[in-house]
């Protein structure tokens, strides 16, 4: 699926068909002859995601379009889908963890990253997913959940923030577990924030602020329209892909208690990215596993058609 845009019947001139893209590959021209230190100062708050984007930039002979339109979201999404699968796993069985990864390739997440790029997004959702199932009984839990948090930060703070929101609303029922979540929140946000500071003087709890705090009003209903209806060609209108999860929506109600509140003043572009860090595919993946196999056959392919379809609604981007 992330090479259809790119075939050369109708990407003849293998133009990026991600709107980020064009943006690293301004980014790239404007830092590729002043190496990797500068690079990390010109971005500090995802020093981790840079680190990688720029090794492999090097490694693909500088070419960013390869790079980030192709070879990242297979990347990103392979281990999203792994991660998917370790998490149903662990929640769910073996039996249901199967559907998981499938449904990662057959629900937005592949048009909504191929064509809105969200490179860092995406990637960081996997070691965040990871952070949302662990439960800290001790200190060693406690630092066993502040690893995949500072990964997570170190990639993308705004992921980083949903989801740490969603750790100690999830555990606010349990003091013990609680406290020991918010000093792993803490800790992460504390290492975090020492090496985006030395790298660029970067506050991170002010450049996640910023994005919200800029823009903020009374958006609702119309955000949620927009938000699902237009943003990056309609990707997030899946109703069958979404409906499902609310049969089974056990890991998602605490992502869905934090961010609850911003849905009403925050604009469609914000919104869009909290649906988009949701994992839908793991509550879907429990009620695939329900169905009879005729039924499941006709969900399977009622899903591929969609995301098909959005897919073809990329169009190759003119770089300027």
């Amino acid at each position: 699926m992330i090479f259809l845009p790119h075939l050369p019947t109708v990407n003849p001139y293998f133009k990026p068909v991600s709107v980020d893209t064009i943006s690293y590959i301004d980014f790239f021209n404007n830092v590729g002859d002043e190496g990797l230190l500068e690079a990390l100062r010109e971005s500090a708050e995802r020093p981790l995601f840079i680190l990688l984007a720029y090794g492999l930039w090097l490694a693909f002979s500088k070419n960013s379009i390869l790079l980030m339109d192709v070879f990242h979201p297979l990347i990103a999404l392979c281990v999203l889908a792994l991660t998917s699968y370790y998490v149903t796993l662990k929640l769910r069985g073996s039996s249901t963890a199967g559907w998981a990864p499938l449904l990662v390739a057959l629900g937005y997440a592949v048009p909504a990253f191929i064509g809105g790029g969200f490179q860092a997004n995406s990637l960081a959702l996997s070691p965040a997913l990871i952070a949302l199932i662990l439960e800290p009984h001790n200190i060693a839990g406690m630092l066993k959940l502040a690893f995949p948090l500072t990964l997570t930060a170190l990639i993308h703070p705004w992921t980083y923030t949903m989801y740490s929101a969603a750790i100690l609303v999830k555990q606010i029922r349990d003091k013990r577990k609680f406290m020991l979540s918010l000093i792993a929140v803490a800790l992460s946000y504390a290492v975090s924030q020492a090496v985006d500071y030395c790298l660029g003087a970067v506050i991170v709890a002010k450049v996640t602020a910023s994005s919200v705090t800029m823009r903020l009003g009374v958006y609702a209903p119309l955000n949620w329209f927009n938000a699902i209806q237009l943003w990056v060609w309609n990707t997030l209108s899946n109703p069958l892909y979404i409906s499902t999860s609310i049969f089974s929506a056990e890991i998602v109600y605490p992502l869905l208690a934090a961010a609850a509140p911003l849905t009403l003043i925050i604009p469609e572009g914000l919104l869009f990215r909290i649906f988009l860090n949701i994992p839908f595919q793991i509550c879907s993946a429990e009620i695939l596993e329900r169905l009879k196999p005729k039924y499941r056959l006709v969900f399977l392919m009622a899903l591929l058609v969609r995301v098909l379809g959005n897919l073809s609604g990329l169009t190759p981007l003119e770089i300027s």
